[in-house]
């Protein structure tokens, strides 16, 4: 059951791919999706992943060529974390385009960034990412372990899901830590893994399609080995 659930949700995500394509699109044998988020009013933050690999014409997912970023308005700006020297990197929309140190940075399976509209606006925003389904029935998604933070998704594919029934609550070592995005009250959530598992307040708490987060591992697990809900039984 819990694998039908998991293959319909992420066919789920992929429904809005007719509402957008273009007519003169160029179409792989792959399936193309589209992952849609909201991104609040007033400057406020949202976390998000890219649980798609890019689209046919694209080589790779370098930012300013994705798809969500030509959506987003002048006076946006995302936020890469930068592992190794465990900091924020702020990619700001000009008139011009984006920051020109940033514009050509490249997004792997599995990150996760921070995206705000300008304090200005005054309603949410409805972007989209655009890409192909990941066509590999595992996917490594990288870890910096040793008590470093890292701005992931919980999947490297577009499924919603509990955070207990992900990859990481199994695999992230006791006293390791992961933090959810509470947009309406612009916190983290700390949930914490201890000898009797993670903290009960969060630990099923529902991890929407292109949902980021925070993981702290607290030892020495460096990769995380994330299966694809489409993929045959073992």
């Amino acid at each position: 059951m819990k694998k039908v659930v998991a293959i319909a949700l992420a066919l789920a995500a992929l429904v809005a791919s007719y509402a957008v394509a273009d007519d003169d699109a160029v179409y792989s044998v792959n399936t193309i999706g589209v992952i849609k988020y909201t991104v609040p009013p007033e400057g406020k933050l949202t976390c998000i992943s890219m649980p798609l690999d890019p689209p046919p014409d694209a080589t790779s997912n370098v930012w300013s060529n994705c798809t969500l970023s030509e959506q987003l308005p002048k006076g946006s700006a995302v936020y890469f974390w930068d592992s190794e020297n465990q900091q924020w990197l702020t990619c700001a929309k000009s008139g011009l385009g984006w920051t020109p140190a940033l514009r050509n940075r490249e997004l792997h399976p599995g990150e996760a960034i921070f995206v705000r509209q300008a304090a200005t606006a005054t309603d949410d925003l409805v972007v989209s990412m655009v890409g192909e389904l990941n066509p590999d029935d595992t996917t490594t998604i990288y870890l910096s372990g040793s008590g470093n933070l890292d701005v992931k998704g919980l999947s490297a594919y577009p499924i919603s899901t509990t955070f207990t029934n992900t990859v990481f609550a199994d695999a992230l070592s006791k006293n390791s830590a992961v933090y959810f995005w509470d947009v309406d009250n612009q916190q983290w959530l700390t949930c914490a893994k201890s000898g009797l598992g993670w903290t009960p307040a969060l630990r099923n708490r529902v991890v929407g399609v292109g949902e980021g987060v925070m993981v702290k591992e607290a030892g020495s697990v460096t990769e995380v080995t994330d299966r694809s809900p489409l993929a045959p039984e073992e």
